[in-house]
């Protein structure tokens, strides 16, 4: 795993990153992007079993500073009108699962 924090640009990632030595495969995976932009957490791609937008809401963020970026604006607004969370995603199941930190 590898993460990469850059605080300038507000852009936070975790990475699988490596080889399977016995079957020589090299591994690049992006499990977690997001962007701090506008004052709101830009959700850019979310691999994790439990959904980092489901993490935050437990953490008590509300839920219209949480942006799904993988969705279209379409969709979001979409989902919104029908009255359904944007926020709440099922993510795809990658076995593992990451809690998000932000240290001011």
């Amino acid at each position: 795993m590898q993460v990469l924090i850059d605080r300038e640009g507000h852009h936070y990632q975790v990475l699988h990153l490596g080889w399977i030595e016995e079957e020589q495969v090299r591994v690049y995976a992006c499990i977690v992007h997001i962007d701090l932009k506008d004052n709101q957490i830009w959700i850019q791609h979310d691999r994790t079993e439990i959904g980092v937008a489901n993490e935050l809401l437990e953490m008590g963020v509300p839920e219209e500073d949480i942006i799904l970026g993988f969705h279209t604006p379409y969709k979001r607004r979409l989902l919104e009108s029908l009255g359904r969370s944007a926020t709440k995603t099922d993510s795809q199941n990658s076995g593992k699962t990451f809690t998000l930190i932000h240290n001011s």
